[in-house]
């Protein structure tokens, strides 16, 4: 699982490590004006949003809110479990920061045993990008092999997922759209760490993640 994360934060764009040690079900989210730790970006009541979690947590509500919750860097963490979790997924990540909060989300697929053309895999992923058109509308697929890649014919597809050289993913796009739950736009990928197993990313982005980049960009450059 914990490769799995760190290959799901690459493609997220996560910016020491302590984790939550209590094995206990979470209790249900704390709203931010009732929360400890620093405040949320907005005094309003939170709107639930993806996996019973919302926009702007800070990471005491996100700690209090998870199963096993570890930090994988200052902004960066990953849990076994979310309030609503999903089968699909056997893990979840993370990204926010100290003023904007949690700005990112994504779900970790579990494994998927694949036969040689990833059959197994693709049709998990299009189930998934069902069920999420039925709530955000239909998506925008992007499905493609990198041109001149080894690995261009069907049965090469598992190996071009391993190799990064292949792309079958779903986008929704709410850029122009003023979202209740702030939710700006949202992807579906398919990727592999071998031939044989592959798993699907859902990664969930804010209306805030420019934000939380900028805050990340301006600490990192602040030793200059």
């Amino acid at each position: 699982m914990a490769q799995k994360g760190m290959v799901a934060l690459a493609l997220m764009l996560c910016v020491g490590c302590s984790d939550s040690s209590d094995s206990t079900v979470p209790p249900a989210p704390v709203p931010p004006h009732s929360a400890s730790g620093p405040p949320t970006t907005s005094s309003a009541a939170p709107v639930a949003g993806p996996f019973g979690l919302w926009k702007g947590m800070n990471e005491e509500q996100l700690r209090q809110s998870t199963l096993k919750l570890a930090a994988i860097d200052a902004n960066s963490f990953i849990a076994d479990s979310v309030p609503n979790p999903h089968r699909a997924f056997e893990s979840y990540t993370f990204h926010l920061t100290q003023t904007h909060g949690l700005c990112r989300i994504q779900g970790i697929g579990t494994d998927v045993a694949m036969s040689a053309s990833g059959t197994q895999l693709k049709e998990q992923f299009q189930e998934l990008a069902e069920a999420l058109d039925e709530k955000y509308g239909t998506h925008k697929l992007l499905e493609a092999v990198a041109p001149g890649s080894a690995w261009n014919n069907p049965e090469d597809w598992p190996m071009a997922l391993v190799k990064q050289e292949a792309m079958l993913a779903a986008t929704w796009d709410f850029t122009d759209v003023a979202r209740d739950d702030g939710i700006q736009g949202l992807t579906l990928e398919a990727s592999a760490m071998s031939r044989e197993k592959g798993y699907v990313v859902l990664t969930y982005y804010f209306d805030n993640s420019d934000l939380c980049i900028r805050e990340i960009n301006r600490a990192h450059n602040s030793v200059f």
